[in-house]
This record gives structure tokens, sequence and C-alpha cells, in this order.
């Protein structure tokens, strides 16, 4: 009999440290959430970015780099690279920039500041060119089509 009752009492602490590391819904539910809002936060920073079996660390790398391509995230802890993440977005919100890469340019991120201004004028001279034509639904003659 004493037998028995030490080999439930087992079994109950087994079940009761089991329990103890099982997730609730409200668990569930805040993890996926958590998640969902960064790989949202991380398609702002890279469009095309497939977090599939990846990692939360591993998804903001990839956002980070998108803008960044030299940023340097070798050997760095998880919570350095959502601090890097985090900033990263929140100068993106903060300029209201609709495109990833326009994020890095505008924050002057891995880039020769002078280069990037240039090189962005140019472009926005090139597009405003025929953006007349865009708002009437006019095809462009040089062949490109609306962004």
């Amino acid at each position: 009999m004493k037998d028995s009752k030490s080999a439930l009492d087992k079994l109950q602490g087994e079940h009761d440290t089991l329990k103890k590391g099982q997730l609730t819904d409200e668990d569930i539910e805040k993890r996926v959430t958590e998640r969902l809002t960064i790989v949202d936060h991380a398609r702002a920073l890279k469009e095309d970015l497939d977090p599939t079996g990846k990692a939360i660390v591993d998804v903001q790398k990839e956002a980070i780099e998108a803008v960044d391509s030299e940023f340097d995230l070798k050997d760095k802890s998880p919570e350095y690279v959502e601090a890097v993440f985090d900033a990263f977005y929140a100068k993106r919100e903060k300029k209201g920039i609709k495109s990833a890469k326009k994020a890095g340019e505008n924050a002057g991120l891995g880039n020769d500041e002078k280069s990037v201004s240039e090189e962005s004028r140019n472009k926005f001279l090139a597009d405003s060119k025929y953006a007349w034509m865009d708002v009437l639904g006019i095809p462009r003659p040089d062949g490109k089509e609306v962004q």
C-alpha cells in the first residue's frame, strides 16, 4: 500500500510539473499576436520577407539587413537585435516612409548620404517628369508603370 501511495505521489508530481509548462489559450494567443506584430513590422522594412520556419530574432535580422546590408549583427544578443529592429522600424514610422529600401536611405544607414541624396533626387526628378501622365492614366513613353 505504501509503495502504491509513493508511486501515486510521484506520478502526481510529474503531472503537476508538466501542467506548469503547458501553455494556456491566453498564452498561445499572446505569443501569436506578438509574432504577427513583429512579422508585420519586419515586412514594413522588407516587403518580400518570408517568416515561415524562422525564429523571431532571425526575422528581425533579415529585416535589418534588408535596410542596411552592412549592419553587423554577427554574435549580437537577441536583445540587441530587437533594439536595433525597433529603432529601424520607429525611424521608418516617424518619417512615414512607404518603401522599405527608403527607410535605410532616409536614415542615412550604411550609405554615403551624399550619394543617397543625389540618387534619390535624380530618381524623383525622373519619376516626376511623367507624373501628370500617371494621374490621367496615360501610358508613359519611357514604359515605366506607376508604382
